[in-house]
């Protein structure tokens, strides 16, 4: 298939450097894989093995330069504004089954003002990754924000910010091609971010992966709806010191896992659907005007998140997992799953989610993987915001049909019932909200589109991706009062956030593997540990998919980045996480701004390759750090505040504290002796 339908390359021809880089630049804005495996590779030669050592994406019309008359020119110019280097640029792309499409605005100018009481379209305007591969693509008019998927199997998930709001939600939406109605394929969490005197604090609503099944050319939409509390707006503006030419306010992930096998108008195909039907998705729902929420909690005490939507999406007979006879969680049969969750949480110091097997008796058994370090101030007066726990993915291996339930701390400084997260029925007794009938009618028709707290999502893996996951943690000693904060290490002479500038990496100390894996081989981890400085790591030549959560306190604007750095000193940008910020801080509002906020990233695929010259050795291969920005004054607990204080119920039972996270995946080489500028079906 592949040498029938590939057309010759010439031998190559002397180039000078402006052709050279003019190569580089068609290679990277026009040679795709198609849906068959086939390849196009413009130019008048081949592909150089000194191309750069990272490809992350491809030039999008609406984002480059529209100056000079060679698109190829156009793209050059644009990657050279955002100060990259000649030898950062991308590699060719292989079939990349992984796109994220982003919303980005130049940093001097935020992103717009919001409406009331609506389902309003995100902006996306940006894709990373490769179109073809991913099965999915942007129109050439950016600011649409509609995504088109070819036909196929897809996992989807997505992140948005947003200012001053009681409640507000992300959703995934289809746009009915005959109506041009949006239809909701995925909610995401219920957010609630306050402001104060006009100062507004931003938070994001997460949409936990979930798959889903285009059987026809669809268009896709990540929409945001919000009650809004005051003028508010999705994007924040950074400050001194933010050297990247964009900022992101809203993300849309789409990875393609199979072709269109269940669709009633194809035949089954047991080899189109390698992954199909693989994930499911468990929600917590409250219905939008229960004045319960998503429930009480108990201080200083594990405390269950009920995942008990009836809506629950995926195959369980082909996922693994299915909601458990008890109500309490769900029964996982035998298999090697990917399981993450993202869960929300208010007015406590310390509010940390985990996935915990229990027995038949409904008693904890043990911890199967734990979540990031939320807090949240409990001082009654100041402006209070959701604020969000996350479990990265993390490969989990059981032989037995085994109870899992996600459970949430806090600790006894909570005195809040509604600790869990903030939801709608809390203003609406609070007299906030016009009735439920009124302001909160346009989220869902009659009302009977649920709230989402909780979110746990289980990936059972096929034979060829065990083994192929590791997951690098940033953690403390949960079991002292010091430290009480990340990013402190007085050997590698870190000591907290230094503000105005991207702190070079957080301490990923903490390395997760696959009961399977062998990092060096599996993961691709040339090391299972980071570099002497505590911050990098570095991936043998390959295809990774790449996702990360970093975390900030107390920021007037914050921002995230994984950056690859390579053997000549270049720094290039992989992915940047959607911002976030808190003006309440800044303006000196009583207790402003103080809560963990979480950054997200990706996930975003990424191929590594050794120069020429290098031949595979470790020195001619990049290294890559979770870097972070941080505004507005040097803040030592600025990396995340990790309050040792009022926890006798976490200490009794956890070990550490999680602040930033990276999950790194190595994916299945192309079927080509190891040729990466091809790809196969």
């Amino acid at each position: 298939l592949h040498s029938a339908s590939t057309p010759p390359v010439p031998e190559p021809t002397e180039m000078g450097a402006v052709e050279r880089m003019r190569l580089r630049a068609a290679v990277l804005s026009a040679l795709v894989c198609l849906a068959l495996g086939e390849v196009y590779v413009p130019g008048s030669g081949p592909v150089d093995d000194d191309a750069p050592q990272v490809r992350v994406g491809e030039c999008v019309p609406g984002e480059i330069p529209t100056d000079g008359p060679d698109p190829t020119d156009n793209c050059n110019a644009f990657f050279k504004s955002q100060g990259m280097s000649y030898d950062a640029y991308p590699i060719p792309p292989v079939c990349s089954t992984a796109c994220t499409f982003e919303e980005t605005s130049p940093p001097d100018e935020g992103r717009g003002a919001t409406y009331a009481m609506e389902w309003q379209t995100r902006g996306l305007n940006r894709a990373v990754g490769a179109s073809e591969g991913c099965g999915a693509s942007l129109p050439f008019d950016p600011w649409t924000g509609a995504v088109t998927l070819r036909p196929g199997r897809y996992i989807l998930q997505g992140s948005a910010l947003g200012s001053t709001s009681n409640f507000m939600a992300a959703r995934i939406a289809r746009l009915d091609a005959e109506t041009n109605e949006a239809e909701t394929i995925a909610l995401g969490t219920a957010q609630y971010a306050a402001e104060v005197d006009g100062a507004k604090a931003f938070a994001n609503s997460v949409v936990a992966p979930v798959e889903y099944l285009a059987c026809q050319e669809t268009k896709i939409l990540l929409q945001h709806w919000k009650h809004v509390k005051a003028t508010g707006d999705w994007g924040p503006l950074p400050s001194t010191g933010f050297d990247e030419p964009r900022t992101v306010h809203a993300s849309l992930s789409v990875r393609r896992v199979g072709g269109e096998g269940g669709c009633a108008s194809t035949d089954p195909d047991p080899d189109d659907d390698v992954e199909a039907t693989r994930t499911c998705t468990f929600r917590e729902a409250a219905a939008i005007c229960d004045g319960d929420g998503f429930g009480t909690s108990t201080a200083d005490a594990w405390n269950e998140r009920l995942l008990y939507d009836p809506e629950t999406s995926g195959d369980a007979a082909k996922c693994g997992a299915s909601a458990a006879d008890d109500g309490r969680g769900i029964v996982v049969q035998p298999g090697t799953y990917l399981v993450s969750a993202v869960s929300p949480g208010i007015r406590s110091l310390i509010f940390v989610v985990r996935l915990a097997k229990y027995d038949s008796n409904g008693a904890y058994v043990e911890t199967v993987a734990l979540g990031s370090h939320g807090f949240e101030r409990v001082t009654d007066g100041h402006p209070e915001t959701n604020a969000l726990s996350v479990i990265l993915g993390t490969e989990v291996t059981v032989t037995e049909p085994t109870r899992f339930r996600l459970e949430q701390y806090v600790d006894a400084s909570a005195t809040s019932g509604d600790s869990k997260g903030r939801a709608p029925g809390y203003f609406i007794n609070a007299g906030q909200f016009n009735g439920c009938d009124g302001d909160l009618s346009s989220y869902g028709a009659n009302n009977v589109v649920p709230v989402i707290g909780a979110q746990l999502t289980v990936e059972r893996l096929s034979r060829d991706r065990i083994g192929r996951s590791c997951l690098f943690r940033e953690t403390i000693d949960a079991t002292t009062a010091q430290p009480d904060r990340f990013m402190v290490n007085s050997a590698t002479g870190h000591n907290g956030i230094i503000a105005y500038t991207w702190n070079n990496g957080r301490l990923l100390n903490d390395y997760v593997s696959s009961p399977h894996s062998n990092a060096t081989v599996n993961c691709g981890l040339l090391s299972s540990s980071v570099d002497a400085d505590g911050t990098s790591f570095q991936l043998a030549a390959g295809n990774y998919l790449l996702e990360a959560v970093s975390m900030g306190y107390a920021m007037s604007y914050g921002a995230a980045r994984l950056v690859a750095v390579n053997s000549t000193g270049s720094k290039f940008t992989v992915a940047m996480s959607t911002s976030t910020k808190d003006e309440t801080y800044a303006d000196g509002v009583s207790f402003g701004g103080e809560r963990n906020e979480l950054m997200f990233i990706g996930p975003v695929h990424i191929t590594v390759k050794a120069t020429s010259a290098g031949a595979g050795a470790s020195e001619d291969l990049p290294v890559f750090r979770l870097e972070q920005y941080h505004f507005p004054t040097d803040h030592s607990y600025g990396a995340g505040y990790a309050s040792g204080s009022y926890n006798a119920g976490y200490k009794a039972q956890e070990s550490v504290r999680i602040g930033a996270q990276v999950r790194i995946e190595r994916l299945k080489e192309p079927e080509h002796a190891g040729d990466t500028t091809t790809c196969a079906e």
